[in-house]
C-alpha cells in the first residue's frame, strides 16, 4: 500500500497495457531521455507508477512504459477507474502541453473526420498549422491557445473551396519566395474578390516579388502585394485590391 491507500502492482507483462484510443503518439526523444534517466537512476515508476483504468488502458505513462519495456524492467502501476482520453488530456495541462496536432490525431484517431482533413491539408501542403486554419475560414481558433480547436470545435465547412485557396497561396509564396502570417492574412482577403486574378498575380510575383519586406500588419502586405500586381499595368486595368 502507498501513503495514499492505493495498491500498487508490479508487473513484466507489458502486453497488458493497452494504448488509449486518441492518446498522442510516443516522442521517440523523450522515451530515449527516460531510458537514459531511468538507466542512471533507477525504475521511476516505483516512484511514479504508471496509471490504467479498468480496461488496462494507460492513462498517464505511456512513455514511462514504453522505456520500461525497452529496458525489460517491471512496471509498477495503479488501476483507477472511470478515467478517459478527457483525463489524459487535464492531466498534461500545465506539464507537457498537448500540440495542435496532437489534438488533431486524438480527434481523427477517434472518427472525427473534419480533423482528418485537415491533418490531410496540412501533410499534402506541408504550410504552418495557422496558415491552413486562416484558409479554413477559422480566425477565432488562433486567438488562445488553440482554443475551440483542442475542445473538437473545428468544421471544415468546405474542403474542396479550401483547398482550391491554399493551392493559391502556395503557388504566390512560391512564385514571390516570401511567407508568413500577415502575408498569408492579406492573401487569404485579396484570393476572395471577385476581380482576383490568379495567373496575373504569380507572373507578377515571379517578376517583382522580391520587392516585399517582413511586414509587420496584414495593411502594409496588402498596399505592397497591390502595388506590385498592379506594376506596369495600365492605368484602366488596375485593380484596388483593399
Amino acid at each position: 500500500m502507498s501513503a495514499r491507500n492505493v495498491r500498487i502492482e508490479e508487473t513484466k507483462d507489458y502486453d497488458q497495457f493497452i494504448s488509449l484510443l486518441g492518446n498522442r503518439k510516443l516522442d521517440e526523444q523523450h522515451v530515449r531521455r527516460l531510458v537514459n534517466k531511468m538507466s542512471k537512476e533507477g525504475n521511476l515508476t516505483q516512484v511514479f507508477p504508471i496509471v490504467v483504468n479498468e480496461r488496462m488502458e494507460v492513462i498517464d505513462g505511456q512513455h514511462r512504459l514504453e522505456a520500461l519495456r525497452r529496458l525489460e524492467w517491471p512496471v509498477f502501476y495503479e488501476v483507477k477507474k472511470g478515467l478517459n482520453i478527457e483525463t489524459v488530456q487535464a492531466l498534461n495541462t500545465g506539464t507537457k502541453n498537448w500540440t495542435w496536432f496532437d489534438y488533431a490525431f486524438s480527434f481523427a484517431e477517434r472518427g472525427n473526420e473534419n480533423y482528418l482533413k485537415f491533418l490531410n491539408l496540412w501533410d499534402y501542403f506541408n504550410l504552418p498549422y495557422s496558415i491552413i486554419l486562416l484558409f479554413c475560414g477559422k480566425h477565432d481558433y488562433s486567438n488562445s491557445r488553440h482554443g475551440g480547436f483542442s475542445k473538437g470545435n473545428f468544421v471544415l465547412e468546405d474542403q474542396t473551396y479550401t483547398f482550391a485557396l491554399l493551392k493559391q497561396y502556395k503557388e504566390v509564396a512560391e512564385a514571390a519566395n516570401h511567407s508568413g502570417n500577415k502575408f498569408a492574412q492579406a492573401l487569404y482577403t485579396i484570393f476572395r474578390l471577385p476581380e482576383y486574378d490568379h495567373k496575373r498575380m504569380v507572373t507578377k510575383m515571379e517578376k517583382y516579388g522580391g520587392d516585399l519586406k517582413g511586414y509587420t500588419n496584414k495593411q502594409d502586405y496588402m498596399r505592397a502585394i497591390e502595388d506590385i500586381y498592379n506594376t506596369y499595368v495600365k492605368e484602366a486595368e488596375q485593380v484596388r485590391l483593399f
